[in-house]
């Protein structure tokens, strides 16, 4: 979140996983420091229209099937020179660009699944980019009027046919190709869809919401910079995020206004409840994924008001000379 340019990055979660989070936290970050807070979002109006503010919102989602991966961490490294550019940089300095009495939510709902069914909803997509697709069996009664029909087209093809049985051989053996005999992007495919099937997943819902006073308020400042910086993770050939304009704060017909309040009030409901259930249906993403989207900056990244441990605190030295 970024409240007036100041950038906090925070985890809400039930209170019985406090201490798992923490201490993971404080494994990899010993200096951290980690407080409770009051929940940011009940500083401004959550109804709409409203006297003193205003709001813009969205839901992101996935461009095709959860299958297919996002761009991840990975393909942010240099390979010769081992320098990682950090996909977060981007959005923490268009964040860091607000004024007072600006506000910017950048909100990852992740819902826990059964790890060992999730990839199954993938394998269709193996499947069919492979050729294995097969067509759906039809039903009895349509089997029933079928088979005289199929018992005589079947005699016909054996009396006329020379060498019938050697040509449907011949035929059966015709399959797909193999793997080493597809085109090089579609093995990229199938690889990229086969190591996210790999990792641990979630059930993500993704929502960005901007809120400001009327006197301040301009979304296309940190609008069009933070879906730039989403979409730093989209590849034309395996997947991207993209704000679903069925679920965003931009109306272009009849009802304009009531139709845009209501829009509104409805995003910001979900947000403030932490819903999981308002709004698009949630997509898979695997922790790779979430790590790439939602993790601590690295420390080439400068956002000068990203939130940092303060110095440790120390005695001063013996012969500091006093200024009187």
């Amino acid at each position: 979140v970024s409240l007036g340019g100041h950038i906090k990055f925070i985890i809400r979660l039930p209170i019985k996983f406090r201490d798992l989070v923490e201490a993971s936290i404080y494994a990899h970050y010993p200096d951290a420091q980690i407080a409770e807070i009051e929940d940011y979002t009940k500083t401004v109006p959550r109804y709409y229209p409203n006297a003193t503010h205003l709001m813009w919102a969205t839901e992101f989602t996935l461009v095709r099937h959860e299958a297919y991966p996002l761009r991840t961490y990975p393909a942010f490294e240099d390979k010769l020179s081992q320098e990682f550019k950090d996909p977060m940089s981007s959005a923490l300095e268009d964040l860091s660009r607000l004024q007072e009495g600006e506000q910017a939510w950048f909100q990852i709902i992740i819902i826990p699944i059964h790890q060992k069914e999730w990839p199954k909803h993938s394998q269709h997509i193996v499947d069919k980019i492979l050729g294995r697709g097969h067509a759906p069996k039809p039903p009895l009664w349509e089997r029933v009027l079928m088979a005289p029909l199929d018992l005589l087209s079947a005699m016909v093809d054996f009396l006329t046919t020379p060498g019938g049985e050697h040509a449907d051989k011949k035929e059966e053996n015709e399959g797909p190709p193999s793997f080493m005999e597809m085109p090089t992007h579609e093995k990229a495919i199938l690889e990229g869809i086969g190591l996210k099937m790999t990792k641990i997943g979630y059930e993500v819902k993704m929502r960005f919401v901007y809120v400001a006073r009327r006197e301040v308020y301009f979304p296309s400042r940190v609008m069009n910079g933070f879906i730039g910086a989403i979409k730093q993770f989209n590849t034309v050939d395996l997947n991207a995020l993209k704000p679903d304009t069925r679920h965003w704060t931009r109306v272009s017909y009849d009802w304009h206004d009531w139709r845009l309040n209501y829009r509104r009030r409805t995003l910001m409901r979900a947000y403030c409840g932490r819903s999981e259930s308002r709004g698009l249906y949630p997509f898979i993403l695997n922790i790779e994924e979430l790590a790439s989207l939602w993790h601590f900056p690295v420390m080439q990244v400068k956002a000068p008001l990203v939130k940092k441990t303060e110095a440790k605190r120390a005695e001063p030295p013996f012969r500091l000379p006093v200024v009187k």
